[in-house]
């Protein structure tokens, strides 16, 4: 299959400079040489689109959509970008038009509040008295149905630069259990990202959130009435030889928020993260590690700096795929064990996803 793709390429890039086909014909060898993947189809995209040549960005862009269909849906919002690219190149008018996806999802989570599963707690004063506490109703461990819908924009508003837009509601049906409503409007370049973003449960959060990176190395920090956060880290692939590529990431973290009583509560961290395909199961892992630079609770917990292992993992398996619309059935797990036990919690989340294009 790819070699009639390839030889579609070559018959529209015929008239090309031969110095600026240089990258773009290497990675065509070694399509031939070692076989179709994911990453270097996207490569091959972008290489065209660097070239300004619309046609054979397209057909690779659309031939890595049709044939690794959990790639493409894991870096949605990387080819929506990449998309608005070559429509721009192919249809100068274009820019002022929109391109993007909606989802409807419906599920199931084992612990959709992330509460404790503790109801009350014993706790011993300094002097030996012991005092009872009733762990508040937020803070249990609920599991509840839920219904969501996401839609998610791009458009192109100007050389090299993408705006993106995102919404996306969550509503379960049980009472106890806060709905969630999260916003956000990002305007991009190649290298660069900033972000202003709402998430409305048990209260309003507005931030505002920056991403950069240069190669392999990303950075980033973000900024609203809860948290402060700064982050760095490296990424690339491991191309394995029998099997499909392993996207990891690795970051270190700072952040600070409010503690108990208002107080700054500062926290270091560290978070590694990788995803891949197994036929057609895409697979995400991420464990994280971070510990408080202040006392937790100096009454209740003296001298106890919390720490935490937040540990995620995801299946997502195709159930119906099309060229316009695809189904996933998906099922996450997280386990969060924190020094403080009322604030570890566990769950399992269990949802059908419906992705297609907006009209």
């Amino acid at each position: 299959m790819y070699r009639s793709l390839l030889f579609a390429v070559c018959l529209s890039s015929a008239a090309m400079p031969v110095w600026a086909m240089t990258d773009v014909q290497a990675l065509e060898t070694q399509l031939i040489e070692e076989g179709e993947s994911p990453s270097v189809l996207l490569k091959l995209a972008r290489g065209y689109a660097d070239l300004e040549d619309g046609e054979p960005a397209q057909l690779y862009l659309e031939y890595l959509r049709n044939t690794f269909p959990d790639f493409a849906a894991a870096s949605k919002a990387e080819l929506a970008t990449l998309e608005a690219r070559i429509e721009s190149l192919l249809n100068p008018d274009w820019s002022d038009s929109l391109v993007g996806l909606y989802q409807l999802t419906a599920g199931v989570d084992t612990n959709a509040s992330q509460g404790t599963s503790l109801s009350q707690l014993d706790l011993q004063l300094a002097n030996g008295e012991k005092l009872v506490l009733a762990v508040n109703a937020d803070s249990r461990a609920t599991g509840s149905a839920y219904l969501g819908g996401k839609m998610m924009t791009a458009w192109s508003v100007g050389e090299g630069l993408t705006m993106r837009g995102s919404l996306e509601h969550l509503q379960y049906t049980d009472r106890d259990v806060a709905s969630m409503t999260l916003g956000s409007l990002e305007l991009a370049s190649e290298q660069h990202s900033v972000a202003v973003y709402g998430f409305e449960r048990f209260g309003t959060r507005v931030g505002l959130a920056y991403r950069g990176s240069q190669d392999s190395v990303f950075w980033g920090a973000q900024i609203d009435d809860e948290e402060n956060k700064l982050s760095g880290g490296i990424r690339g692939v491991w191309d394995l030889p029998a099997g499909a590529p392993v996207r990891w990431s690795s970051q270190v973290f700072h952040s600070a928020s409010d503690g108990l009583g208002g107080a700054s509560n500062a926290r270091v961290g560290l978070q590694m993260g990788a995803s891949w395909e197994l036929d057609q199961l895409g697979v995400q892992y991420s464990v994280e590690y971070a510990r408080d630079q202040s006392v937790y609770d100096p009454i209740f917990f003296p001298g106890v700096r919390d720490r935490y292992v937040w540990q995620r993992m995801s299946l997502a398996l195709p159930l119906v795929g099309s060229i316009d619309q695809r189904v996933d059935l998906i099922v996450a797990y997280n386990n969060k064990e924190h020094d403080v036990s009322i604030n570890s919690w566990q769950g399992i989340d269990f949802r059908v996803v419906l992705s297609a294009p907006l009209q």
